[in-house]
């Protein structure tokens, strides 16, 4: 029995490499061929080809010698090990698998089959789930960052802010994410979790739904500014951008386009988002692993709105796809960035399905912004810096605001001027409580959608007022 184990492995490995063996060659016979109609005045045999197939031929006795112990060690697990259960050779396999993409980078990965379908799932704008997106927060458990609407978490009351502290009544305090206790895989899975909101505790018990992630969320403030909430690009998301601009520009002054908390997505989504707002020019470049072939994406003037107004808003948590917008439109000097450094993700995946229904994401390629920048671990930096707190808050809370005004003393009523026609038509473009008062509660809170809000009324209320006074002085 040990020699047919031990004979399958030979055959197993035997194959692997015959395999590589054949890509090796295949790829050293395109590189001959190039060599061979580039080098012919320098003789039958260049230099530089027989460097080339030295380098290649030290490579393949490399590769022969390593899986011959790779082999060896996964015979002698199999067969020699103590815990005769844990060192089946279907495990030892995947573990083995598992540690070499683990060796690479974080977003190389094997899945098995239910991550696989689960993130295919989600490029398409699904999975099973409670509807959570959640931050690590060190020490303490996971804090809710948003809430997918009429997910089983929305429907449950939970809040954006509460603090997981436990799963299934396992205590999440001073664990790294790798200690969290894993999460059910089943579609129709219940979770309990225990919740911080304040000084309160809240237990959840949650079963899991299919929750249909709403990528594009758009609303008009008034008066005419567009927003535009952009949480992940997955399939159809450029045409749910298409589509809200195409309904209200004719009504709109500016737009601010939201990506804070969007980790990224299908990347083709991304770029069709940013050409929508620059008319001409480079939007990106990928470069895989020969630096020499290049793929350049392009802006085409067809359906693009590149005159109006255009604020980005963006945090730590923008990443990937969500950098390749905002590094687009900062290069172009089409939008200004404002909010906090991005997460820094320069990278693109690929999906790839195996014969098991497993799957693989594999780094495949750097994107570079137009001017050529890569934003590996150094994110977009924002034109603009803007806490996700108010600052006059902070300050307030540590030193209350002293009231200046006699409190002893009657004070004159306040009276506006307004029932005036004259007076009516200048209070109605003044001021901005006026108008975030209109908005939604959460959005009242946030403080960067509020500056950002500002910015564009100041800079529309300049332009109008360039306008008006061109030409007036001798």
């Amino acid at each position: 029995m040990k020699y047919q184990k031990s004979l399958i492995m030979w055959l197993i490995m035997t194959s692997v490499l015959i395999g590589s063996r054949m890509v090796i060659a295949e790829t050293v016979s395109e590189e001959n061929q190039t060599e061979s109609s580039t080098d012919k005045s320098q003789g039958p045999v260049s230099s530089k080809l027989v460097e080339k197939m030295k380098q290649t031929e030290e490579l393949e006795e490399a590769t022969l010698k390593s899986m011959e112990v790779l082999t060896n060690v996964l015979y002698f697990l199999s067969e020699t090990y103590v815990d005769a259960e844990a060192s089946q050779m279907p495990k030892l396999i995947q573990a083995a698998m598992e540690g070499i993409t683990q060796s690479l980078d974080p977003h190389t990965i094997i899945m098995n089959n239910k991550q696989f379908q689960r993130m295919q799932d989600q490029t398409e704008g699904k999975y099973s789930g409670i509807g959570l997106v959640l931050s690590h927060e060190p020490s303490q458990g996971l804090k809710i960052l948003s809430i997918i609407d009429n997910s089983p978490a929305d429907k449950a009351g939970m809040a954006v802010g509460d603090l997981i502290t436990k799963i299934n009544g396992r205590s999440l305090k001073d664990l790294d994410v790798a200690e969290y206790p894993q999460l059910p895989k089943s579609p129709d899975a219940t979770i309990n979790l225990s919740v911080t909101r304040g000084k309160k505790q809240v237990n959840y018990l949650l079963k899991y739904a299919v929750v249909h992630l709403k990528q594009v969320a758009g609303k008009i403030l008034p008066p005419n500014i567009g927003y535009l909430k952009i949480s992940s690009f997955q399939e159809n998301t450029s045409d749910s951008v298409a589509e809200f601009l195409r309904k209200n520009y004719d009504s709109l002054n500016a737009l601010i386009v939201d990506l804070r908390g969007n980790s990224g997505g299908l990347l083709d989504q991304a770029i069709e988002v940013a050409d929508q707002f620059i008319d001409s020019g480079l939007l990106l470049s990928i470069v895989g692993r020969d630096r020499e072939a290049r793929h350049r994406h392009f802006a085409l003037k067809q359906d693009t709105y590149s005159r109006l107004p255009l604020i980005v808003l963006v945090n730590g948590e923008s990443a990937s796809a969500s950098e390749v917008v905002a590094g687009a439109l900062q290069d172009h000097e089409r939008a200004i960035i404002m909010g906090e450094k991005t997460f820094g993700k320069g990278s693109v995946q690929s999906l790839i399905p195996l014969p098991d229904g497993s799957g693989m994401k594999i780094t495949v390629a750097r994107y570079f912004t137009p001017s050529g920048r890569s934003i590996q671990t150094e994110g977009i930096v924002p034109d603009v810096t803007i806490s996700a707190t108010d600052p006059s808050l902070v300050k307030l809370a540590i030193e209350p605001k002293a009231n200046h005004e006699p409190s002893d003393e009657k004070q004159l009523p306040k009276v506006d001027l307004i029932d005036d026609p004259v007076s009516q038509k200048l209070h109605s473009v003044r001021g901005f409580d006026h108008y975030i008062a209109q908005w939604d509660n959460d959005q009242q809170q946030d403080y960067q959608l509020r500056m950002a809000y500002m910015y564009l009324k100041i800079w529309l209320k300049m332009n109008s007022f360039h306008k008006k006074t061109k030409g007036s002085h001798p």
